[in-house]
């Protein structure tokens, strides 16, 4: 059975930089918050959903500890728009699902969201 494509990446914004113009100075300072609206099939409008991008050096500097577990975090090596959107949309693809519902359920893995699993279905 195919998978339909419930879901699709329209915007990628950061409060803290412009994304497509940052050059960051050290791998230490990619710790940002990113915004992305999605567009769910047959919904009006988009869903929000945020992700911190950090780098190994980033999260080490903000850890008090050698354990690390973030929920909600994209690590990747260095910063380079293209490649961190090409990134996000495949993470948001790979969460098509059958149903527009197990795919939300599928983003709130990998994203933070405005609604929480107990009220998923009131969203939809």
């Amino acid at each position: 059975m195919k998978i339909q494509k419930h879901l699709k990446l329209k915007t990628l914004t950061s409060g803290e930089v412009d994304l497509e113009t940052w050059s960051p100075k050290s791998p230490e300072d990619i710790h940002i918050c990113l915004d992305m609206g999605v567009r769910v099939k047959n919904l009006k409008g988009e869903i929000t959903l945020n992700v911190t991008l950090a780098t190994p050096e980033a999260l080490r500097l903000r850890r008090n500890s050698t354990e690390l577990v973030e929920k909600h975090t994209v690590v990747v090596q260095k910063y380079d728009y293209a490649n961190v959107r090409k990134l996000l949309k495949g993470l948001i693809s790979k969460c098509n699902r059958e149903t527009q519902f197990d795919s939300c359920v599928a983003l709130a893995k990998y994203f933070h969201w405005e609604y929480d699993y107990c009220k998923l279905d009131q969203a939809l």
